[in-house]
C-alpha cells in the first residue's frame, strides 16, 4: 500500500473508475518536475510557451507560480463521448 502522503484522491478515482469507458483522465502539462502525487507531463517554461503558441493546449492557465495545460486530445475524447 502506498503512503497516504503520495496517494491522492485522483489516484483513487483513476483506480476505481479505470473500467468505465466514459471516464478519461487527461495528463496535464505543468512547468515543474514530477514528484509525489499527480503524474503529469513536466515541461520547462520555454517548452510550455512553445506548446501555447502552437495551439497544443485546449486550455491553459497560471496558478500558484506554475503553468498548467490540458492537451488538445481532450477535445477528441469529448467529441467521441458525445456521439
Amino acid at each position: 500500500m502506498r503512503a497516504l502522503t503520495s496517494y491522492t484522491l485522483i489516484d483513487f478515482d483513476r483506480t476505481s473508475l479505470s473500467g468505465d469507458p466514459k471516464i478519461h483522465f487527461i495528463k496535464r502539462f505543468i512547468n515543474q518536475p514530477v514528484t509525489t502525487g499527480e503524474i503529469h507531463g513536466p515541461v520547462d517554461d520555454s517548452a510550455f510557451e512553445k506548446r501555447v503558441s502552437k495551439g497544443l493546449f485546449a486550455l491553459h492557465w497560471n496558478a500558484h507560480g506554475h503553468r498548467y495545460g490540458i492537451p488538445r486530445s481532450v477535445d477528441d475524447f469529448l467529441e467521441a463521448v458525445r456521439q
